[in-house]
């Protein structure tokens, strides 16, 4: 994958394009509201605020919520909690990397990497990029055997956070929490790419 290529391209088509017409208000809205969510009331020493949060994050996908299996979260929590007080992708991405099983680490949410992956992000939103078939397909990768694996998504994640290409400042605008906060340049980079990816 050349992430840092196809982020630079879909920046440059995002400039081609108008903004609104791709991605309705309420998408960006409902994007800042898992935001507040997880850093209100996900707790990462509750269980049922865990699954609350995994739940919420499946409202962003079309599969049905199966839950989380308490045997699986209790060996990753202390990994969780390292990704949610990285100060650095590299620091989340290692910590997950490192892991003595990072298969199963990114399969904790209804056994799907894309639902982990989100579960990730909104537990860390600076850190942990998206990843979903449109980001997939905006890298050249299609079906759901190419993506959902740990492996491409760990990749991802790496040169994602490697990559460094700038948001544009009008992506910058676009992005801005009603509240006026910023996304982060990982969050900026993929949601370009998932715009790419989505577009006929």
């Amino acid at each position: 994958m050349l992430v840092s290529t196809r982020v630079k391209e879909a920046f440059e088509w995002l400039g081609t394009v108008e903004l609104e017409e791709l991605d309705p208000r309420n998408y960006r809205e409902s994007y800042w509201g898992l935001v507040i969510l997880f850093r209100r009331f996900v707790d990462l020493g509750q269980p049922l605020s865990m699954l609350a949060g995994a739940a919420a994050v499946y409202g962003w996908m079309p599969r049905v919520f199966g839950g989380i299996e308490n045997r699986v979260l209790q060996p990753i929590l202390p990994i969780l909690r390292r990704v949610r007080d990285s100060k650095s992708a590299a620091e989340a991405h290692a910590a997950v990397s490192d892991s003595a099983d990072p298969e199963r680490l990114l399969r904790f949410v209804n056994g799907s990497v894309v639902g982990t992956s989100k579960f990730l992000h909104f537990l860390n939103p600076t850190v942990a990029p998206i990843w979903d078939s449109r980001v997939a397909r905006a890298l050249g990768l299609d079906g759901a055997w190419k993506v959902d694996r740990d492996d491409r998504y760990r990749e991802y994640w790496a040169a994602i956070a490697e990559c460094g290409e700038e948001a544009p400042s009008a992506l910058k605008t676009f992005c801005r929490s009603p509240d006026g906060e910023m996304a982060s340049e990982i969050r900026l980079r993929e949601y370009a790419l998932f715009l790419k990816g989505r577009a006929p």
